[in-house]
């Protein structure tokens, strides 16, 4: 979603911007509206990549699990896991 400085303040700039906007708002002029935006902080990313790292890792748990189960040996696994980048 990307939006656009202007004199006015920030506008719709791609079509996701001005969908989310059309559900935010009452249908007047973009400039007559007030729409509260809350601006992610770098402590907030943190937060969000310690998160998708933990389930990345519960992911790879289960697909593992689930690979083992199938039969599927533990060198092929390892091969995968060496050509996906993980550990």
């Amino acid at each position: 979603m990307r939006w656009m400085l202007t004199p006015v303040g920030l506008e719709p700039f791609d079509a996701e911007a001005r969908e989310f906007h059309r559900g935010l708002s009452s249908g007047e002029p973009f400039a007559a509206q007030v729409i509260e935006i809350e601006a992610l902080h770098d402590r907030d990313m943190v937060e969000h990549r310690r998160i998708m790292a933990t389930v990345n890792d519960l992911a790879m748990r289960a697909a593992l699990k689930a690979l083992t189960q199938a039969g599927i040996t533990k060198a092929k696994i390892a091969n995968a896991k060496r050509v996906l980048g993980q550990k």
